[in-house]
């Protein structure tokens, strides 16, 4: 399913806002067994145009797009990706192919004990 900047899904888990200007930006969220899929369109942008970091602020977990050069309705900017907590930071993985820019991020695994009722 195809999402604009401003819009959340998956009931508020990862959502993507707008930190500064992100004009008409579409991305895919998906939300797989083990991990978090997010493709994002960028038509002609290359690697060297982007930069992408982890940041952890207030208690959230958010994924940074730096776009580093302007095209098309893109404006140069830091953009954040919110997501959710329940990750594997040493397991984000990025690659960028025909100007589709893909994000993984690992869940971590769920703890899951029994509570004995006395």
């Amino acid at each position: 399913m195809m999402y604009n900047c401003n819009e959340e899904f998956f009931n508020g888990l990862p959502s993507f806002f707008n930190l500064f200007m992100f004009d008409q930006v579409t991305f895919d969220a998906k939300e797989e067994d083990n991990q978090y899929v997010y493709t994002i369109d960028l038509p002609g942008y290359d690697k060297e145009d982007l930069e992408l970091s982890y940041l952890e602020e207030n208690g959230k977990s958010y994924i940074v797009l730096h776009l580093k050069k302007e095209h098309r309705n893109k404006k140069v900017g830091k953009y954040k990706i919110g997501i959710t907590n329940n990750i594997v930071i040493e397991n984000i993985k990025s690659s960028l192919k025909n100007g589709i820019l893909k994000i993984v991020i690992s869940k971590k695994a769920s703890i899951r004990n029994n509570i004995v009722i006395e």
